[in-house]
């Protein structure tokens, strides 16, 4: 659009690599241009959420050889925080020029970009390997419980204490990323409806009433 200066970089604030101004977006594709705001800046709070259980687990296994594996955990959350975001301000670029210029290239970029965080997303909410704790962490949880005992009281008591702190993050982390996911299929959807694809549509519709 000629009406917008894409060579105005003012955004993120400081380093000002692009050109987004939330108030250029009207009608409809203002409240969808608020959704990805909030779904690209909220993602902060998933992953520091998992950075922290990943610490708070690490006392659990100070006397084990399973340490090691808690404190990758630790660092591959660490890395998740640092790069996870800047994904996702890159998908909240595609979708801003998508609602206001309606450019298909940057929908498909977009719909595909987004996609694919939500893969990363059903993996935080389902896997179980290094800092996903999802469902399928109760898994080996249980095996480890079951066969990692030495048969006494107190052994078995850990072990299910263990259980017990594993099973309320599973959930917790569960629930938050498949919510994201949620939130994620909603805003393709409507950047898919408000954007080029969705415009040509609309042409195309008005277009057959005079055929």
């Amino acid at each position: 659009m000629s009406g917008n200066r894409w060579d105005n970089y003012n955004w993120p604030p400081l380093l000002k690599l692009v050109h987004i101004d939330q108030s250029e977006l009207k009608g409809t594709t203002a409240t969808t241009g608020k959704a990805i705001f909030a779904l690209s800046h909220s993602i902060f709070i998933p992953l520091i959420m998992n950075l922290v259980f990943c610490i708070l687990l690490v006392p659990f296994y100070i006397l084990d050889l399973q340490i090691l594996i808690q404190l990758a955990s630790v660092l591959c959350a660490t890395i998740n925080l640092c790069v996870i975001p800047v994904w996702g301000f890159a998908n909240y670029y595609f979708a801003f020029r998508a609602l206001l210029a309606h450019s298909m290239k940057h929908c498909i970029a977009y719909i595909v970009s987004q996609g694919l965080m939500c893969v990363f997303f059903a993996w935080m909410a389902f896997g179980c390997f290094f800092n996903s704790n999802g469902l399928l962490r109760l898994v080996t949880i249980v095996v480890s419980v079951a066969f990692g005992h030495s048969g006494t009281w107190y052994s078995w008591l850990w072990g299910v204490s263990l259980f017990l702190v594993w099973t309320v993050i599973v959930l917790i982390e569960t629930v938050v990323w498949i919510g994201y996911i949620v939130f994620s299929a909603f805003c393709m959807a409507r950047v898919f409806q408000q954007s080029y694809f969705g415009r040509a549509a609309q042409i195309a519709g008005v277009a057959a009433r005079f055929t």
